[in-house]
C-alpha cells in the first residue's frame, strides 16, 4: 500500500498498438527525434506528421506501401513533397529499425519535377526611383535598399548587417555561406 502506482502514460488507453498514432508516440520520444534534430526542424517535421497523423492515425504500420504514400504525396507540389518526404524518411526509419515495418514504403515514391526558376529580375532605375520616392530617407525600407545597393550583397547578408559591422567607418562584411542545395 505504501508503494505509489506507476503513473500510465499519457494517451495510452487511446493508442492502439501496431497503428500510425502509436508509432507515431514511439518516434517522438526516440532519440533520433528529441536528440538528433533541432528544435525548428522538430516543429516542421511534427507539424507535417500530425497532418499525416490526423489523416491515417488509425490504420496499421505495417500495412503502409508506396502506392498508399505516392497517392498522399500525389496531390501536393514538388516542394511539399519534398519536405513530406523528409519528416516521412525519419518516421518510416525509426518504424522499421524498432521492427514495426518490415519493408519501406518510401523506397519507390517518386517526386514531381522541380520547374526552373529565373529568378528575380534586376531593378531597373525607374523602379528604384520610384521606390526611394514612396520611402523616405531614414525608414527601416529605404536603409534596406541603400544597403543593397551601395554594397552590393546579397539580401541574405544585408539583413545581418548592424553597427557592430562598421569598423573605421566601413563594412568590410564577408558574404553568408550558401546553403547547400537538397
Amino acid at each position: 500500500m505504501a508503494e505509489v502506482p506507476a503513473k500510465p502514460e499519457l494517451g495510452a488507453g487511446r493508442t492502439i498498438p501496431g497503428t500510425v498514432n502509436a508509432a507515431l508516440v514511439s518516434y517522438y520520444q526516440s532519440t533520433a527525434f528529441t536528440k538528433g534534430l533541432a528544435k525548428s526542424t522538430q516543429s516542421n517535421r511534427r507539424a507535417i506528421l500530425e497532418n499525416f497523423r490526423n489523416d491515417h492515425g488509425d490504420k496499421r504500420i505495417a500495412m503502409m506501401h508506396t502506392q498508399a504514400l505516392q497517392n498522399i504525396l500525389n496531390g501536393k507540389g514538388p516542394i511539399v513533397q519534398r519536405n513530406w518526404c523528409k519528416a516521412l524518411r525519419g518516421f518510416v526509419d525509426h518504424c522499421l529499425s524498432i521492427g514495426m515495418m518490415k519493408v519501406d514504403p518510401l523506397a519507390g515514391v517518386k517526386l514531381a519535377k522541380l520547374k526552373k526558376s529565373t529568378g528575380f529580375h534586376p531593378w531597373s532605375e525607374d523602379e528604384i526611383t520610384k521606390y526611394r520616392g514612396r520611402h523616405a530617407p531614414g525608414t527601416r525600407a529605404r536603409l534596406a535598399l541603400e544597403l543593397i545597393l551601395q554594397t552590393g550583397h546579397a539580401r541574405a547578408d544585408a539583413v545581418r548587417m548592424g553597427r557592430q559591422h562598421v569598423k573605421s567607418g566601413k563594412l568590410p562584411m564577408r558574404r553568408q555561406a550558401l546553403a547547400q542545395a537538397i
